[in-house]
């Protein structure tokens, strides 16, 4: 997908200027708008939603880093990386020289991708971590499933089942043992001592060819119970403890009953934050002012007793719609869409071309849905989404 041409270069304002990169900014650069930020968005797609929010728009590709060094000559401007730029190892090395990157540093990546590393902060944390094999290993397909892992992938893009037997041989990838259960996603805060716990989302998924695991979407927030609540907890808090970790981050877990396992940390803004984000708005944790990623730059070095705790809220149901051929996308189509009781997110821009099995577009409602979209609606208006794209 062609993504549109750098716009809106406007150097000349004094307030503060942030910089994103991703495989998609749309959410985060939202969030740091309402903070007053004026951001300039490096992603794949440059989505609608993406190019109103931002002030700047850089297209992530050979020409990213010229055009930011025109843009930001200013050493001092910070620079936040989300997810889905794994495939950049060379552009994100020299970012992360030129400019002030905040979140987690290098050193402390490479352990969270570690499943070592994971399995002793399970055990420290008094949860459990799956049995795994690394590169090299043999493994046993008689007694359980494996999944293989890319750990510096995002989204469920690099997780497949391990269906050849014997060794498997892969150095950026290891072998985890799969484990029932429902899938959630917890989202914290840290400053480097102490974390804050924003919410739980459980996560839902859907099947791409031979990846069993993409997201597909998140619902949230959720309430859990006290016992998991007081282990989820104790999760971010020796994440913090050992790593100093700032500002978001985000813990995948399996809860099936009582048992809980750590799957990934993610340091750094994540897919259902912004469903934390609506549900603080909603109860008034957040002023018209504030966002979650504003919060989330200010944590940084200060104290978490100005940041809100989490409240008892009602979720919101985040669904991206995949698309079931290869076609150029039609705004039009979705003019309709508009007057219902959903948002419609992260929108291309008119005449792109969506290959089959691509994501178009994000459709987020509050649950237990009501009104114009309910439960039987939802169906239809996810299948009218995938109509746009002819």
């Amino acid at each position: 997908m062609q993504p549109p041409e750098l716009s809106n270069v406007n150097l000349g304002s004094e307030e503060p200027r942030l910089i994103l990169l991703g495989a998609s900014v749309r959410a985060a650069a939202q969030s740091a708008a309402r903070a007053g930020f004026k951001v300039t968005a490096v992603d794949l797609f440059g989505d609608t939603d993406t190019l109103a929010a931002c002030e700047n728009y850089v297209p992530l590709g050979e020409s990213t880093l010229s055009t930011l060094t025109r843009l930001h000559p200013q050493r001092f401007v910070p620079l936040l990386v989300t997810g889905g730029v794994q495939g950049h190892p060379e552009l994100i090395s020299e970012l992360r020289r030129r400019y002030r990157t905040l979140g987690v540093g290098v050193t402390e990546l490479a352990r969270i991708h570690s499943p070592l590393y994971l399995r002793q902060l399970a055990q420290a944390a008094e949860v459990r971590f799956p049995d795994f094999c690394q590169s090299g290993r043999t493994l046993d397909q008689q007694c359980c499933r494996w999944l293989l892992k890319d750990p510096t992938s995002c989204g469920g893009l690099a997780v497949r089942w391990a269906t050849s037997p014997g060794k498997f041989d892969s150095p950026r990838c290891y072998a985890q043992r799969w484990v029932p259960g429902r899938l959630f996603g917890a989202t914290f805060l840290g400053n480097g001592s102490s974390a804050k716990l924003l919410g739980v989302c459980r996560g839902r998924f859907t099947r791409i060819g031979d990846r069993p695991f993409v997201y597909a979407g998140s619902l949230g927030p959720l309430t859990v119970n006290s016992e998991q609540e007081r282990a989820i907890m104790r999760i971010g808090g020796k994440i913090v403890q050992e790593l100093q970790l700032r500002g978001l981050f985000n813990v995948d877990l399996t809860i099936d009953g009582k048992e809980i396992f750590l799957l990934e940390v993610n340091p750094r803004w994540s897919a259902s934050c912004e469903l934390i984000e609506r549900a603080m708005m909603d109860v008034g944790l957040l002023k018209p002012q504030q966002s979650l990623l504003g919060l989330s730059i200010e944590g940084e070095g200060g104290e978490l007793s100005n940041i809100p705790s989490s409240a008892p809220a009602t979720p919101y149901l985040k669904r991206i719609v995949f698309s079931n051929r290869r076609g150029r996308f039609d705004p039009a189509r979705i003019k309709r869409l508009e007057e219902l009781d959903c948002q419609l997110a992260d929108i291309p821009t008119g005449g792109r071309l969506v290959q089959a099995r691509e994501p178009i577009l994000s459709v987020i409602v509050k649950y237990p849905r009501t009104g114009s979209v309910s439960r039987q609606g939802l169906r239809r208006l996810l299948a009218e989404v995938q109509s746009a794209v002819r």
